[in-house]
């Protein structure tokens, strides 16, 4: 019985390592990721105020650069990140607000193939957040007289991730990506254009 268990293991084993990282990602491939995220921006209490927003959206691409790197499981891509987060807060009638969050960047994402349609990696971001804010009260309470601001600014966006594609086809699958930045955690949909 151990025998048959060790020689079961071994074929396993040998298949596994000759899984190549051209399978799912290598250079000259591009994958597209179209993601939700979860919102960190969003309350709601009551019927008379209330919350809507749209949660972050993004959308990424790939673009395989080098290949064939630790026993040609492993490879180096090279792409760009955007994303879009909304939010208003209305309390009663006293004040309203509103802010739009956008995140521009480049990304650089190391890939290790560990089974035959997942392509899992890690990667960092170095880009740029954009905000728009937007608070206004209504002048028939006189507490600030109908005081309106706007306000817009940016920041340096850098995030760290990991994340994982699942091709359940040659040009289709899905993917998840955990991480530090304009989400901590967001899902979606993959499509391999090459």
């Amino acid at each position: 019985m151990k025998k048959k268990l060790m020689l079961i293991a071994a074929v396993l084993l040998l298949g596994l390592t000759n899984v190549k990282a051209q399978d799912v990602f290598n250079k000259g491939a591009i994958a597209v990721n179209a993601n939700i995220g979860l919102s960190n921006y969003s309350y709601g209490y009551g019927l008379l105020n209330s919350s809507v927003g749209l949660p972050p959206i993004s959308a990424s691409f790939d673009v395989g650069v080098v290949d064939g790197l630790i026993a040609d499981r492993a490879s180096v891509g090279v792409g760009g990140y955007a994303g879009l987060s909304t939010y208003s807060y209305k309390y009663y009638d006293y004040y309203k607000e509103s802010m739009t969050r956008m995140c521009f960047g480049v990304r650089g994402t190391f890939h290790f193939q560990l089974t035959e349609k997942l392509d899992t990696y890690a990667g960092l971001m170095l880009g740029l957040y954009t905000y728009s804010y937007k608070y206004s009260y209504n002048p028939d309470y006189d507490y600030y007289s109908g005081y309106n601001t706007r306000n817009n600014s940016s920041d340096l966006a850098f995030s760290s991730f990991i994340g994982a594609r699942w091709y359940i086809s040659k040009n289709f699958g899905f993917n998840a990506e955990l991480g530090y930045g304009f989400t901590y955690i967001s899902a979606g949909l993959t499509f391999r254009l090459k």
